[in-house]
């Protein structure tokens, strides 16, 4: 049986807007069905640590991985069912608050 852990969906695809440079563009379109899952499976796995809510910079934290490659991955994630924003926020170390995502197999 697919759960929402396995390999991206069809529609799962790295995007750019009309609006962004010229290298957004390029970035997207060579990040692989693979990459997308790889990413996917450390905010999981990160989030785990995390005691299954955390905010994208302590995630990156975590992993080494820059905000430019993780934060993309969220919404899709939340499209899939796999995090959801928790309504809580964090306030990181730029001072500005984020968003406390949780993983929806795990909530309380």
């Amino acid at each position: 049986m697919k759960t929402a852990y396995d390999l991206p969906d069809d529609d799962d695809r790295a995007f750019a807007r009309d609006s962004d440079p010229d290298t957004s563009h390029e970035a997207a379109e060579l990040m692989s069905r693979e990459k997308i899952c790889r990413l996917q499976f450390i905010i999981v796995k990160y989030l785990r640590q995390l005691g299954n809510m955390g905010t994208s910079e302590e995630v990156e934290n975590l992993s080494g991985i820059s905000l430019q490659s993780l934060t993309p991955r969220f919404r899709p994630m939340v499209k899939k069912n796999i995090l959801i924003d928790s309504g809580k926020r964090k306030t990181g170390k730029s001072g500005r608050r984020r968003i406390l995502w949780e993983l929806v197999r795990y909530r309380k």
